[in-house]
């Protein structure tokens, strides 16, 4: 053994009898006789260093994964989650802010502000030379962080969302509008690495297209990313297929029983191999040929706002693509299948390495999503009740509940101050878990409840506020009439506190009508309950609602 690793072997050795002899690990109580017998046998050289022949496999196998443990705990220390963010937002307002106030002076959005950019050829030739240089330091920028921020989120035991299946969310709404309701945190990718590869792959328009939709469609998530509680609302961290390379191949190997399926469910036929599907693939030379030998022509989906002959929408995907494979019609449909499962399985690994659940804000996205888990068979129902909320929040937003996706962001920070999020989850999610044991995958079901939920909770909040307007208008036609009764003292008089109005206020007590005082402490419980009801998880929800 050289040296080094002699070193490194000693290094790991020391931590775990720390470890150990501290009682920071735990071992079932007829083995812990074990372990500190294989320590003891542990020897060392005149060196100081100990005698690898000395340390058995339980202690090299301990020892290993305690470091990994150490590891973690030491790449945490070096900064928190908002530090890291503060510090990725400083490189993206030094290129955008001045872009994204003249967003805002235009009244505008990020798509038709980058479109309109990307129109002038001049600018284009001038800011697609920055591009390069902007996102290696990005990805320099992960690279070093990458690790940290998601060691910090995979520890958290808060409620996590992770996105997936686009670039992006949308620019149309804050996803957190809908679901920063029920989660604590909801990780979003960078978008500038979720698209790196594709750079090289568009026109310069293109390039520039995106360059400053990503940058300002990241400006309206700053203020949830920085505001300050212990685990941010909003937490910016790229998928590892960004930037890790094991982590892309063994998302290819994944993915390839994936699509092996929902080839065989498409084409209704078993594909035992990758070579085969290839093969079979090379027959269909025309878009008439892949319809025909398609048996379920619902999963032949490119994207769901695409209407017209299945034919056209081949050859149109086939048109748009930007890699050579998919020019012939049978590559094409496998290309997609893969693409598809790939991003189903990327935001499915993800979710799970981050303890947190997948969400997705396109509607093509989530059918493969759905498909996808549906290969996987899932029976546990324990943990999908945030998904159905999550699926339900974002579909109600598209009907009578399209208000959810107008909450402000200061207002969202404003719920997370109050420790509204809790109730306002538990009026969300009442009723789910029932729905979701008689079929875990209904979810139109699921939606509908968090619907009525809504509304119940609504009706409820309407209750109380009409009840408060009926003591204040019960309030104030008392008083009117006792004010006229004693010589028309105003309703305001009766509220004020007047060192003149004293004597006036005892002969009303004797007339039997209600003192000042009395007046003024009923004004102010009144105030006082109207203040509560407004204020509470329930009032903070509504304030937008219109």
């Amino acid at each position: 053994m050289v040296d080094e690793e002699r070193e490194e072997l000693h290094r790991r050795v020391m931590l775990f009898k720390q470890y150990l002899e501290s009682g920071k690990i735990l071992f079932a109580e007829h083995l812990i006789g074990e372990f500190f017998e294989s320590v003891n046998k542990i020897r060392f050289a005149e060196d100081g260093i100990v005698i690898p022949e000395s340390v058995d496999g339980r202690v090299r196998s301990s020892s290993l994964l305690i470091a990994h443990m150490q590891m973690r705990e030491d790449l945490k220390s070096t900064a928190s989650i908002l530090d890291v963010q503060q510090a990725y937002f400083v490189n993206i307002e030094n290129v955008f802010v001045d872009y994204y106030h003249r967003m805002i002076e235009y009244k505008t959005n990020p798509y038709n502000f980058a479109r309109a950019l990307s129109k002038d050829q001049e600018y284009v030739n001038k800011v697609s030379l920055f591009i390069p240089e902007f996102l290696e330091k990005i990805n320099d920028f992960w690279s070093g962080v990458g690790d940290c921020v998601r060691y910090h989120v995979e520890d958290s035991q808060a409620l996590k969302a992770v996105f997936g299946g686009d670039l992006f969310p949308s620019y149309v709404g804050n996803i957190a509008s809908t679901c920063g309701l029920y989660f604590d945190s909801i990780i979003l990718p960078d978008p500038f690495m979720q698209s790196a590869k594709l750079f090289q792959f568009w026109d310069k328009e293109t390039q520039v297209y995106y360059f400053i939709k990503h940058g300002l469609n990241l400006m309206n998530y700053k203020a949830l990313s920085l505001a300050d509680f212990d685990l941010p609302m909003i937490i910016i961290l790229p998928s590892k297929s960004g930037y890790d390379d094991n982590y892309t191949q063994y998302l290819r190997d994944i993915t390839q029983i994936d699509a092996l399926k929902h080839a065989g469910v498409l084409f209704g036929h078993k594909f035992n191999s990758v070579d085969e599907l290839e093969e079979f693939a090379n027959t269909l030379e025309t878009p008439d040929d892949v319809i025909k030998a398609v048996t379920d022509i619902q999963l032949l989906l490119f994207a769901t706002e695409w209407s017209g002959p299945l034919n056209e929408q081949i050859t149109k995907y086939m048109k748009e693509s930007l890699f050579d494979t998919t020019r012939h019609p049978g590559k094409a449909i496998i290309a997609h299948c893969f693409g598809r499962m790939g991003q189903a399985n990327d935001l499915l690994r993800k979710s799970l390495e981050l303890k947190g659940t997948p969400l997705i804000d396109a509607e093509t996205s989530w059918r493969y999503f759905n498909w996808k888990m549906s290969y996987d068979a899932i029976s546990e129902t324990s943990n999908l009740v945030p998904l159905h909320v999550m699926r339900g929040l974002q579909a109600s937003v598209g009907g009578e509940m399209h208000w959810l996706g107008n909450i402000p962001p200061s207002a969202l920070i404003e719920m997370k101050r109050q420790g509204a999020i809790p109730e306002i989850r538990e009026i969300l999610g009442k009723g789910i878990a029932e729905i979701i044991v008689a079929d875990p995958m209904n979810f139109i079901s699921t939606t509908d409840k968090i619907i009525s939920n809504i509304k119940n909770a609504f009706k409820e909040h309407e209750k109380n506020l009409i009840e408060i307007r009926n003591k204040k208008l019960k309030y104030f036609g008392v008083d009117v009439t006792s004010m006229l009764a004693v010589g028309g003292i105003s309703i305001a008089a009766a509220i004020i506190a007047h060192p003149a109005l004293g004597v006036l206020s005892a002969g009303m007590g004797l007339l039997g009508i209600p003192t000042l005082r009395d007046l003024r402490n009923s004004y102010k419980e009144i105030q006082d309950k109207s203040k509560e009801v407004r204020s509470s998880p329930v009032g903070l929800f509504f304030k937008h609602k219109k």
